[in-house]
């Protein structure tokens, strides 16, 4: 890694975190079999604020045990509000919500690594919880971050095709297992986007570190083949492949 920058404009970056962070809430309240719907988080610096409604309204020994996980996840201190009447504010599952972020990630990788493409060498776009995006440049055909948790990532493949190596995939799958929402890989011909749908189940999971194993041997065709079939199979995973 060379450099890192600031994105400018981090409104899109904000918005793919601040969903995301809704649905790791809602997600987490579904671990203890609360089923409940919240509003898009409102993330300032390291703290956060979620409006939420339960049918059951949990206790608040439940929500302090999940916003210590949110806090361990994310480093966030997160401060959650139980509303009465749903009517009046704008909540979501946090299905819905992924598919929030997934729509603002997409954007934000088309806005802002589409002019690194005709740079002869990766760049990475990593979006941290507090809602900031940041551009590492990498070197000819690689690009490393220093281990974390992150909302979503996307690197840039220039002057070839969009699909996945070995370690794409296996940071793929550490991402979306740590609550992430989504990655990509973007060249000048398409865009893979492989994204949560709901919370990762154990099967998809496996199955992304099984495919990470073979990736690298497989022919085009077959490796195609493979990504169809885990996008068509998986109850958590949405995987995209779109042409530029």
């Amino acid at each position: 890694m060379r450099r890192e920058e600031l994105l400018v404009d981090n409104t899109l970056s904000s918005l793919v975190s601040s969903h995301t962070l809704s649905a790791l809430f809602l997600e987490a309240l579904l671990d203890i079999d609360i089923h409940c719907v919240a509003s898009k988080a409102a993330i300032e610096g390291d703290k956060a604020s979620i409006l939420y409604h339960c049918k059951r309204e949990p206790s608040q020994n439940d929500i302090d045990e999940v916003l210590a996980f949110i806090e361990r996840v994310t480093r966030l201190h997160v401060n959650a509000l139980h509303v009465s009447e749903p009517a009046r504010h704008e909540l979501r599952s946090h299905v819905e919500h992924l598919h929030e972020a997934r729509l603002y990630f997409r954007e934000l990788v088309l806005k802002t690594l589409k002019p690194y493409l005709a740079v002869n060498r990766e760049y990475m776009l990593v979006l941290l919880w507090r809602g900031i995006g940041v551009i590492a440049e990498g070197e000819r055909d690689k690009v490393h971050i220093p281990g974390s948790r992150y909302v979503a990532t996307a690197h840039t493949h220039p002057g070839s095709l969009c699909l996945p190596s070995g370690r794409d995939l296996e940071a793929a799958a550490a991402l979306l297992a740590d609550g992430g929402c989504c990655t990509a890989i973007l060249a000048p011909s398409c865009l893979l986007l492989i994204a949560r749908r709901d919370t990762l189940s154990l099967d998809d999971y496996d199955t992304l570190l099984a495919l990470a194993r073979h990736v690298d041997k497989m022919s085009f065709e077959k490796l195609l083949q493979k990504l169809s079939m885990l996008a068509s199979t998986s109850k958590t995973i949405t995987i995209q492949l779109l042409s530029l």
